[in-house]
């Protein structure tokens, strides 16, 4: 009935769904925890997963083969005080987290044992999706796997 006084606002409408839907169809959903749980997949030496604040809270188990891996809850002093001399254990961190922890005064002894081995990447939606409510959607960031200095950058 009334299309012609609303015509504008309803192009409007229209168009932001098609340009969100035709961004949405190119990129999968939470692909950070997906290329993670095909990481550890990957890598059946690691069996110890050390998570801050609960970072990924979730993850994509169905792509885990093995699922004996131990997901252990990390706090600032635990990350401090393990030597990361046993290359089954691996720290992931969200991107948040990781500019928490490196921007702390004792940042040099938090991760002096410590090298990246691993990225993984939110898409465009998500990454948008967490500035604009990061509360709610903490899952939606970068993460990063850690493992001992001594550890081999490809752990297999």
């Amino acid at each position: 009935k009334n299309w012609r006084h609303h015509k504008i606002r309803l192009g409007l409408i229209y168009s932001l769904n098609f340009l969100i839907l035709g961004i949405s169809s190119f990129f999968p959903a939470q692909k950070n925890l997906i290329d993670m749980s095909l990481f550890l997949n990957e890598n059946p030496t690691i069996t110890t997963v050390y998570r801050y604040d609960d970072t990924p809270g979730w993850i994509t188990e169905v792509f885990i083969r093995d699922r004996k891996i131990k997901f252990v809850e990390a706090t600032i002093d635990s990350i401090a005080e393990n030597k990361w001399d046993n290359c089954s254990e691996v720290l992931v961190l969200g991107q948040p987290h990781y500019e928490e922890i490196t921007n702390l005064d004792t940042s040099a002894n938090i991760l002096k044992n410590l090298k990246q081995i691993a990225t993984f990447k939110v898409n465009l939606i998500e990454a948008l999706s967490y500035k604009l409510n990061p509360k709610h959607n903490r899952r939606r960031v970068n993460l990063k796997i850690f493992t001992g200095q001594s550890c081999p950058n490809k752990i297999l």
